[in-house]
């Protein structure tokens, strides 16, 4: 073969991988946005096609199983997990991944199984440590269940999300007083949310404490909403409502009580980033998510397009529900701090 043949023949193959290429970073961009504004089905036709072109990339995998264990596939999503380990990974994220799926199913002995393995293996991440927790919990290991929040703690410190879970394991091990404190210290954090709120009327309530049960309530919901989450507290003390059935919670659980999950007040949003393209705005939220995880941690996002004063297009992450306009002029100083554009937008 000629050189001039061969200098063809790898102009070719390198032309065809940078079009591949750049096909995976248009199929990963619209993916992640699918995702991220629920539409769980169009994401998994797209990270399907990813996974089928990229079998041995673990990015791509972890993506698509999170995506099908949102969508319901939980099944599916263990089946590629397991597929993976049997192929020889022995990625500690493919471990936790697939523990997280098992608990999701109630598969505990499982879930229990692959998240210790993962975190002998070097998984340092605070949700694998919270999940061990949640999975302890449901099978009434609280002593364990603790432990392992305590553990999440130490990789982050003050989460909310571990707070709220210790808190009620405590509970659920029958002291309220230390599940009271914990909530009480989470409720003032400035990414503290409904759920924080809600779980403390909870407790407060359980304990008998009526007059700062109401006053938590009455935060977020109104009159009649805070009346009847009072009368609930109050079966629960009286027996007539389970205790524990009322107290079990996990990380993707509200467990607000009857009342709390209606008529919310409308929470202010915040703009974060300014792009020219969709696929630049979806990277640098990405970016920041990792970058700022407790701050923006329990928010929903969505990217956007608007126009601009000059009647140009950007797209921008809109971010929310924040708390109060408090949470959300904090949280845009924060990152205006950094130089990152954060704008509030009130209700």
């Amino acid at each position: 073969m000629s050189l001039a043949v061969v200098a063809c023949v790898s102009t070719e193959v390198e032309e065809s991988q940078h079009e591949a290429a750049a096909i995976d970073r248009s199929l990963w961009a619209v993916a992640i946005s699918a995702e991220q504004r629920g539409d769980y089905a169009i994401a998994n036709s797209y990270y399907q096609q990813l996974y089928r072109n990229n079998p041995d990339d673990p990015e791509i995998l972890l993506a698509y199983v999170r995506n099908l264990r949102a969508s319901g596939s939980t099944n599916r999503a263990i089946q590629l997990l397991q597929e993976s380990l049997s192929a020889g990974s022995k990625s500690d994220t493919v471990l936790a991944e697939l523990g997280r799926s098992q608990l999701a199913i109630d598969n505990l002995d499982g879930a229990i199984s692959s998240l210790y393995e993962a975190i002998m293996a070097g998984n340092g991440e605070w949700q694998t440590f919270l999940s061990l927790g949640v999975a302890y919990d449901r099978q009434g290991d609280h002593l364990s269940a603790q432990r392992a929040y305590e553990g999440a703690l130490l990789l982050s410190n003050d989460n909310v999300s571990v707070l709220n879970n210790l808190a009620l394991s405590h509970a659920l091990a029958g002291t309220i007083s230390k599940g009271i404190a914990l909530l009480e210290r989470a409720a003032m954090m400035p990414t503290a949310n409904i759920k924080i709120r809600q779980n403390l009327a909870l407790l407060y309530g359980i304990s008998g404490d009526v007059d700062a049960a109401a006053r938590t309530s009455a935060i977020d919901l109104d009159d009649d909403e805070v009346r009847e989450n009072l009368a609930y507290y109050a079966a629960i003390r009286s027996g007539a409502k389970d205790r524990k059935k009322a107290l079990k919670s996990s990380p993707s659980e509200d467990n607000l009580g009857p009342a709390s999950r209606s008529s919310v007040k409308e929470k202010p949003m915040i703009i974060v980033g300014r792009s020219a393209t969709v696929d630049v705005a979806i990277d640098q939220w990405e970016a920041l998510r990792m970058r700022y995880q407790i701050l923006l941690q329990g928010l929903n996002v969505n990217i956007v397009k608007k126009k601009t004063e000059s009647g140009a297009s950007q797209y921008v992450a809109l971010v929310g529900p924040m708390v109060n306009n408090a949470q959300a002029n904090a949280t845009c100083a924060k990152l205006r701090s950094d130089q990152i554009y954060c704008a509030v937008i009130s209700p």
